[in-house]
């Protein structure tokens, strides 16, 4: 997911959302270790979280997470228990306290209402993503008409009351560089042979790491800028899809960069004339454990993105339809 959001640069006429950033990838899960479908990659998740919020010297100060908790029977693992929701939500809010701003993918469990991942993408801090389609007009290259979303892209809860999208990004057969012997090969809609390491894949974890693209611009302009004005601008901001206002389908709607770019201008100059910033303070931080397994590579100047992810060697990981 790299390759789309934050993108390192490559040989081909493309680049990412934001081609200048330094990453940090934190491996939470490997079917390798033999994580068992749905679970067993919960606590290291939290505990990669947590490690950066312990790390800040690392200067990481955004993390992309293409990854959901998705609720488990206890009987499904030897000894284990259901997700503890609560402790997901706790982590991420208290690393939006740290001042690291958290972009969560919605799901792939759509169309229905309250499909949305259950937690943590549905903490109050967290900045949920929604897939959009690219358009199928000649040159768009998605498979649903512009302006819509995707019908697997999670929803939000109808009453309102429940976890809710927030904002929507392009999530419909986005190229992205794959490794041959990736476990998301399977899961490609279309193929260059001419390309054989771009495979275009579609999902909301495609779609999120567009948004955090987005706020690592945001935060070139604005080193300063919190995540809760980083999750204001992105809304007040976006463009209506569905229909004017917030919907359970898209949010807020579609980023808009440019504007989004102009809102972090504003909030910078705002602060150069004295106007102190509005800033929502999220609980503090739990004490939860460091993960195992060496440190992170320190990053140079700039915006450092953390990727949360699954990696998965010889055979898939399936976590219930989430795909990319």
């Amino acid at each position: 997911v790299g390759g789309g959001g934050e993108g390192a640069q490559s040989d081909r006429d493309l680049s990412g959302v934001a081609p200048d950033v330094s990453l940090v990838s934190l491996k939470i899960a490997s079917a390798a270790n033999g994580v068992v479908e749905d679970v067993g990659f919960e606590e290291n998740a939290l505990a990669a979280i947590d490690y950066l919020i312990r790390h800040r010297d690392l200067g990481v100060n955004l993390t992309n997470n293409s990854w959901g908790l998705l609720e488990a029977e206890p009987s499904s693992v030897p000894g284990g228990e259901p997700t503890d929701f609560d402790a997901a939500n706790a982590v991420v809010e208290a690393a939006s306290a740290a001042g690291i701003t958290m972009v969560f993918s919605a799901g792939n469990d759509g169309p229905e209402p309250g499909s949305i991942n259950l937690d943590p993408g549905g903490a109050p801090s967290a900045i949920t993503v929604a897939a959009a389609c690219k358009g199928t007009d000649e040159g768009q290259g998605g498979s649903c008409p512009a302006g819509e979303i995707t019908g697997f892209s999670s929803r939000g809860a109808a009453d309102g009351t429940g976890p809710q999208v927030d904002v929507s990004a392009p999530g419909d057969q986005i190229l992205a560089p794959v490794s041959p012997v990736s476990v998301l090969t399977p899961l490609t809609e279309c193929l260059d042979p001419a390309e054989p390491l771009y495979y275009c894949i579609s999902g909301t974890s495609m779609a999120a790491p567009h948004v955090a693209g987005v706020v690592a611009l945001m935060q070139q302009v604005k080193p300063d800028l919190t995540p809760a004005q980083a999750e204001r601008c992105l809304e007040t901001t976006a463009d209506d899809l569905l229909a004017p206002g917030i919907d359970i389908h898209s949010g807020h709607g579609m980023v808009d960069t440019v504007e989004a770019l102009r809102c972090t201008h504003a909030l910078t100059a705002r602060t150069a004339l004295g106007a102190a910033p509005t800033v929502v303070a999220p609980p503090s931080a739990p004490d939860t454990a460091a993960p195992s397994g060496g440190s992170l590579p320190a990053t140079g100047g700039g915006v450092a993105v953390a990727l949360l992810g699954a990696v998965a060697v010889g055979t898939a990981l399936v976590l219930r339809r989430r795909r990319g």
